[in-house]
């Protein structure tokens, strides 16, 4: 029997490898039998860190602080003075996210498809916007402006009429997704009727504060590490006096650059993986009672024995594409602002614009094999692998999903944001404060809400490519078979009718 005649579905070869087949052992992320991978990528990960510790120490040790003492000194006195403003501020933009969640739950559809029509006018006024400097100003600079506006508003629309059909689906994960991030909607609609029913909405309340307490926690390290390391350049260049400047110091300062970069990513793949296995292990669990207590304290514990070396190595691609962007950002010419584009910047141009595009696709894969592998506990090379291949066949949807997440995402930092900031002015025009006090505390406001935000959205962004990627397998593993779906019976629905093809 030729492949033409197999069923709709798994063990079925494609122009893009052969899909996932149905593997009778596979009984969830918890249950797979793990070992440690890619372990030279972890022990220079290891050494790396231990390096910059170093010089981090050297430079606290040796540079002056004294330079700099009336600065925080002045700055923390005056927080602590006002801080009743943050405490006023903060838990009303973190109400107003669990809120965010909430809508999504109940309304999955109506608030993608308003976000999606507030994208299409937003990018509709950027081509507006760049034709009339076009028309007051004939530079090549406008032009390409103009001309990259149209192109991306295009492909949004092309992206749109071609695969709307499946954004109905996308709502619907978008929905689960949501579901697994904010449980109060299902402790509505459960029954309290039994002994057994109160223990399962025991397991609920759980499970959300112990998963948004992990990405608080993961958010506020990543603001943390980010001003340390932006401060611990100061404190390496305050080494050096007038008259002595130390050779070792442009090492000290590369490895800090470096060290913000890598170990940066390398956070948030470690926070991918974790949550991945608990998300995975909900999603692979027939009977959701079954799923265990505290499984995304086991998933850390999991990552750090196991993963720390496929993460290491997916967060140093990264680190890499990132370097080379930025240097050809940075080597580039700036007579192009002026109207003088030659062909050397146009090549620098071009290459930067493809960097840009591969590290993008790299990003992509890269996320979708740190499912894989919080999944099923393979090294990066094979998950990477796999990934790709479920990527190539699914590129366009995989596009729409992280467009409709960007959209909400961004959808949601603009109105938690903003409104945090109107309301924080409101305050401030009560009292008499000049303005080196409102930029002290409007930094730490912005950090506050830079943790509170990005903790709710990288819980939905993940929540939402875990379940899209076990939709995809659980429909290749199980599709034209009498086996069951693990997904909801809606989502199955969906599922069915787009075919996934």
């Amino acid at each position: 029997m030729g492949t033409s005649a197999l069923p709709l579905g798994a063990n079925r070869i494609s122009d893009y490898g052969t899909k996932i087949s149905y593997d009778p052992t596979w009984d969830g992320p918890l249950k797979v039998k793990r070992k440690a991978e890619n372990v030279p990528f972890a022990i220079a990960y290891y050494l790396f860190v231990a390096l910059w510790v170093g010089i981090a120490i050297y430079a606290l040790v040796t540079g002056d602080a004294e330079k700099y003492s009336d600065f925080y000194r002045t700055s923390e006195d005056f927080v602590l003075k006002q801080g009743w403003i943050l405490a006023v501020i903060v838990p009303l933009a973190a109400f107003w996210s669990i809120l965010y969640l909430f809508l999504l739950r109940i309304a999955a559809k109506p608030v993608v498809y308003t976000s999606i029509a507030f994208l299409f006018i937003i990018l509709f006024a950027h081509v507006i916007h760049q034709g009339y400097l076009l028309y007051c100003d004939h530079s090549y600079m406008h032009i390409g402006g103009f001309i990259s506006g149209i192109a991306v508003f295009i492909f949004f629309v092309f992206l749109f009429v071609w695969k709307y059909k499946f954004i109905p689906m996308a709502c619907e994960i978008v929905r689960e997704a949501s579901k697994r991030v904010s449980p109060i909607p299902i402790l509505i609609n459960q029954k309290s009727e039994s002994i057994l029913n109160f223990f399962l909405l025991f397991r609920v309340i759980l499970a959300f504060p112990l998963m948004l307490f992990f990405s608080l926690v993961h958010s506020m390290l990543v603001a943390a590490f980010f001003i340390f390391n932006l401060s611990l350049f100061i404190w390496i260049e305050s080494i050096a006096s007038e008259d002595d400047y130390p050779s070792h110091l442009p090492f000290c300062h590369l490895v800090n650059a470096l060290a913000l970069v890598w170990i940066i990513c390398h956070l948030h793949a470690f926070f991918v993986v974790c949550v991945s296995g608990a998300y995975g292990t909900w999603y692979w669990t027939m009977n959701k009672k079954e799923v265990p207590f505290f499984t995304t304290l086991r998933f850390i514990y999991i990552t750090f024995r196991y993963h720390i070396g496929p993460t290491a190595f997916g967060s140093l691609i990264i680190t890499v594409c990132t370097i080379l962007n930025c240097l050809i950002e940075e080597v580039s010419p700036t007579s192009a602002i002026d109207g003088n584009v030659g062909l050397a910047n146009a090549g620098l141009a071009c290459c930067n614009t493809a960097l840009y595009c591969i590290r993008v696709l790299v990003e992509a894969v890269t996320g979708m094999a740190y499912i894989r592998i919080g999944h099923h506990g393979t090294g990066l090379i094979h998950a990477g692998r796999e990934a790709f291949t479920l990527f190539r066949r699914n590129y366009l949807k995989v596009a729409v999903i992280n467009a409709i997440v960007i959209i909400l995402a961004y959808f949601l930092i603009f109105t938690v944001f903003f409104g945090s900031v109107l309301l924080f002015w409101a305050l401030l025009r009560l009292q008499s404060i000049n303005v080196e006090q409102i930029i002290y505390l409007f930094v730490v406001l912005g950090i506050c809400l830079f943790i509170l935000i990005w903790s709710i959205v990288q819980l939905l962004s993940t929540a939402v490519d875990n379940i899209f990627m076990c939709v995809l397998e659980d429909f290749e593993m199980n599709g034209g078979t009498a086996r069951p779906y693990h997904m909801s019976n809606k989502l199955k629905e969906l599922v069915l009718e787009n075919r996934l093809e």
